[in-house]
């Protein structure tokens, strides 16, 4: 039992870690959601232990999400879903990102290759991803976009990160309304 309290101490600070990180890039931040998302995506997916990362933005109008950013971290060739990503659009239920837009909740895939709203398999595949951590990014009042995180090695679900991205979550998400609202009156 001490030994997972330890544990869960040492994650929990970790996450504390980089919800500051995060907290500070958004408080220096200037200009557009696009210029400051790439920074955000990094040091969530690099303080988290993740290889690759997606931010997808929800646009109301079409009614679906749209990948608009990816991340790869130092080492990692992770060509194919760079690729495959970026090009792909997603209505609310489809592939990951849209499953957690329905299900409006973060969701945990220990193995990706039996997930069954995966449509990303081959370059899933061909990339070595194993595992991916997805949660919504919202504001109070509604949902405007997805964080993808993948990992190349198995990774079980954790509680604690669940509950710290549900308050990241709502601030990125408060960020970039208020950064879109400011681009719309400039």
């Amino acid at each position: 039992a001490a030994l997972w309290d330890a544990r869960l101490r040492i994650d929990i600070e970790r996450y504390q870690r980089v919800a500051d990180e995060l907290m500070a890039i958004l408080a220096r931040a200037s200009g557009t959601a696009d210029e400051v998302v790439p920074e955000l995506l990094g040091t969530i997916a690099t303080g988290l232990d993740f290889d690759f990362a997606t931010a997808w933005r929800w646009d109301v109008e079409s009614g679906l999400l749209h990948c608009e950013h990816t991340w790869t971290g130092p080492g990692s060739s992770c060509n194919a879903m760079v690729e495959r990503s970026l090009s792909m659009s997603v209505r609310p239920g489809e592939g990951l990102a849209g499953h957690v837009v329905s299900a409006d909740a973060p969701e945990w895939h220990s193995e990706l290759t039996g997930t069954p709203h995966l449509i990303r398999h081959d370059a899933i595949v061909s990339d070595g991803m194993q595992s991916a951590f997805v949660f919504p990014i919202r504001t109070n009042e509604h949902i405007v976009g997805v964080v993808e995180l993948f990992s190349k090695r198995e990774r079980r679900p954790d509680r604690a990160l669940f509950d710290a991205v549900a308050e990241v979550g709502t601030r990125l998400g408060d960020f970039i309304e208020r950064l879109d609202l400011e681009a719309q009156r400039n």
